[in-house]
């Protein structure tokens, strides 16, 4: 049995991280095949078993994965205003005066399915209720980059077929109550009810632990919580399910034991497991199902199922249940971050500690947290997370703290609250007083005694080897081996580093959606030519995008900071690089600018060398009043053979201006596109002194601006010059000095639906996908 619920899961994962997906029509004869021949195996030929399972569960995920891929609203039906009939089915969150949620349409409209709404001055109360709405629509839609989160799998992963915003319009209307929503239902009544009768202070701290309710949480809470490696018991998991099925089962085994249990023909064993089962159930349902918490409940349903029949299974049959009930339920979750961690953490634990015996209690929770913080190191740093050498140490007072003390007595106070309101309020206060502490001693011990690491993410042989390693540190008495262990670790921690050769140059475009971002390589240098985006939530393109290539190419620090001019898409991460590289020179169009009064101008710039590469600001400005846009920084970067011309976002009047002085001096063989492929930029007369062989762009899909003009992309294809959208392709990047065919990072590894272009048309253009 175990060997088809191990192949089957394989399969699903597989399907999962295939680059490249079947067509559909086969799908259902080679899952009717799959499934003859695994039941087949199971009874007459053995030796089939496991791929005849393996293939099942790949038919099972292509399947899953590209049905809700098709399910997403055509693509004629982008930037078009719709009214539609829904129900909102989320905790709306809101953030810089806007409100996001899950608007879900039935059948019988176009499109219909769960839709991810923005509603600028949205009113209170949205959630459970039932509205009519204008609104506009695009296909989902994320930043396409090496370590960057893939925003497309979350959706699919939700079942969103489309994001969008709100239009204001005399439209919009209430239509009532969505009785029947789980969010109007249980949990955001609790909710807002937390928040009017709690202190601000812990009211957040509370609905996140009881509901999983997170918006209550700033960023500062946040990065308290990755610092000191706790994050994983605000984002409610297997633990929290867990320790609360036990301290379920510990006090009815004790009503049992002191007779306040009329229990005549039940084994009182019996009794606690399944009251603790639906304790479990009940917390699971107030946090919302998430995938930790499916694990956790599939683990005890079956650990408590076994009891009841009479009979124990394995724990590793147990895992493989829960495995395959997560990836039967959602086949897409292991594109999570979240389901590795949880799945790990537990086999690494039964790994651990199932040839051990002889420790008691303590001396076991002690060494499971320093085990856990050595094997999921690599895990964490892979999804761009920091390690923290606190971990181990503040998790050992924080989980039972937390899981064992604090969860269950708000979930008692929730109880109790329904017979006396008082007395419940003041056991939730009780609770949110203990989190206050706890939050307090956290933010000491980061400022006097922690210290986090960012560790490069490990890729191919070295994520083998820190695998390997760990598995032998791991070992019984590490098999006489540890040091070799410890040896299989550095090719991860102390990788070596690839960095162009002397006199070439790695220019990478990167996909922050609609704004600007370029990093610039030499063989000892590295310059961020503008920032992206930052949205009114706080998030930064900076952060989402730059950060995690930078540490993926193992750049510790930056030489100079260039912002080509001050609107918000090219300036609005410079203050999450500067935190990254804080001794960084910063390069701005005007000066002075309050927030970094360092900062000198790139006008007052003489050309200058990096390792054999040039480097120029080209100064011509128009006359007369100068708008921003035209006194953007334009930069030429030259290696020996070809140059690349960054441009900003400059108009065909600074265009003028720049060809007047520079003439065929301008000529560059990779040309930025200027203000994302406005219609007021990219003139004749400014194409025929660049002569570029690649255009590339970088705009949004489906932006409101309509960047790139079709009147830019018609000059730049009448010139036979090759166009690169950073909305198509993701990040471009391009080598001076030797060959400059682009390499694209839409279809980067795994991930089969980021190599389908939202608008149906195949990639152009890039020959080459990292």
């Amino acid at each position: 049995m175990w060997q088809i619920l191990a192949g089957i899961s394989v399969g699903i994962l597989s399907a999962s991280f295939s680059p490249v997906a079947p067509d559909p029509h086969w799908l259902w004869p080679a899952g009717m095949l799959s499934l003859f021949m695994t039941l087949l195996s199971a009874f007459r030929f053995p030796y089939f078993m496991v791929p005849a399972a393996l293939m099942l569960g790949m038919v099972y995920g292509f399947w899953q994965g590209q049905s809700r891929f098709h399910s997403w609203v055509d693509a004629e039906l982008t930037g078009k205003d719709l009214l539609l009939s829904g129900s909102v089915i989320s905790l709306p969150s809101e953030s810089g005066g806007s409100t996001r949620f899950i608007f879900q349409v039935p059948s019988g409209q176009k499109p219909s399915g769960n839709i991810s709404l923005n509603w600028h001055d949205a009113p209170d109360g949205l959630a459970g209720q039932k509205w009519k709405l204008c609104i506009r629509l695009k296909r989902p839609n994320g930043f396409v980059s090496p370590g960057v989160r893939d925003y497309q799998a979350w959706l699919m992963r939700q079942n969103i077929i489309a994001t969008g915003y709100v239009r204001q319009s005399p439209q919009n209307e209430m239509l009532g109550d969505a009785k029947t929503s789980l969010a109007a239902g249980i949990r955001a009544p609790i909710s807002n009810w937390l928040t009017e009768n709690l202190s601000v202070s812990f009211s957040g701290l509370v609905k996140a632990l009881l509901l999983g309710d997170t918006r209550g949480l700033t960023s500062d809470d946040w990065q308290l919580f990755r610092d000191t490696g706790t994050i994983h018991l605000l984002v409610i998991s297997g633990l929290h399910v867990s320790l609360v099925a036990m301290v379920g089962w510990v006090l009815m085994r004790g009503f049992g034991l002191l007779g306040l249990l009329p229990l005549n023909h039940i084994p009182l064993s019996s009794f606690a497991s399944v009251c603790g089962l639906i304790l479990a159930l009940i917390y699971g349902a107030l946090a919302g199902f998430g995938l930790p918490v499916q694990r956790a409940l599939v683990m005890l349903t079956a650990g408590v199922g076994s009891l009841l029949l009479g009979f124990r299974l394995p724990i590793v049959t147990v895992l493989l249940v829960a495995l395959i009930s997560v990836l039967l339920i959602d086949p897409l979750a292991g594109t999570s971050s979240g389901f590795w961690l949880s799945f790990l953490a537990v086999s690494v634990l039964l790994y651990m500690f199932s040839h051990r015996k002889g420790r008691n209690g303590v001396q076991q929770l002690i060494m499971a947290q320093f085990v856990i913080a050595v094997a999921l190191a690599p895990v964490l740093a892979g999804f761009q997370q920091p390690v923290s050498l606190l971990s181990p140490l503040v998790n050992l007072v924080s989980i039972p703290l937390v899981g064992g003390i604090v969860v269950p007595l708000m979930l008692a106070s929730l109880a109790v609250s329904a017979l006396f309101q008082s007395a419940g309020l003041w056991l939730l206060s009780v609770a949110g007083h203990l989190l206050e502490i706890w939050k307090f001693v956290l933010q000491w011990s980061v400022e006097y005694l922690g210290q986090v690491f960012w560790l490069p993410p490990p890729t191919g042989l070295d994520l083998i080897a820190a695998i390997v390693g760990i598995a032998i540190m791991l070992a019984p008495s590490g098999l006489g081996w540890r040091w070799l262990g410890f040896c299989c670790l550095l090719p991860w921690l102390w990788p070596k580093v690839d960095r162009p050769d002397y006199g070439t140059a790695e220019v990478a475009v990167m996909d922050v959606g609609q704004g600007l971002a370029i990093v610039v390589q030499t063989q000892k240098h590295t310059l961020v030519y503008d920032t992206g985006d930052r949205f009114p939530s706080g998030f930064t393109a900076a952060d989402a995008v730059l950060l995690p290539w930078l540490r993926r190419h193992r750049i510790r620090s930056l030489d100079r900071i260039v912002v080509s001019h001050g609107d918000r898409d090219h300036i609005g991460g410079l203050e999450s690089l500067s935190r990254f590289s804080p001794d960084a020179e910063v390069v701005l169009s005007e000066i002075p600018y309050d927030a970094f009064p360092s900062a000198s101008s790139c006008y007052d710039r003489k050309p200058w060398r990096w390792d054999g590469v040039g480097f120029e600001f080209l100064h011509a400005l128009p006359d007369g009043n100068i708008s921003s846009n035209d006194r953007s920084c334009v930069l030429r970067i030259c290696s020996q053979s070809n140059c690349a011309l960054l441009t900003g976002d400059i108009s065909s009047r600074r265009e003028k201006q720049l060809v007047d002085k520079y003439g065929t001096n301008l000529k560059s063989e990779i040309f930025l596109v200027p203000h994302h492929g406005s219609r007021t930029s990219s003139s004749e007369q400014f194409l025929e002194a660049v002569k570029p062989d690649y255009a590339s762009i970088s705009s949004g899909y489906s932006n409101r601006f309509h960047h790139p003009s079709s009147d830019v992309i018609t000059r730049l294809e009448f010139r036979k010059i090759r166009v690169l959208n950073t909305a198509q392709t993701g990040s471009q990047v391009y080598l001076l000095g030797k060959s400059l065919e682009p390499v694209c990072s839409r279809g980067n590894g795994w991930g089969w639906w980021k190599r389908k272009l939202l608008d149906g048309t195949t990639m152009q253009n890039c020959d080459r996908v990292q």
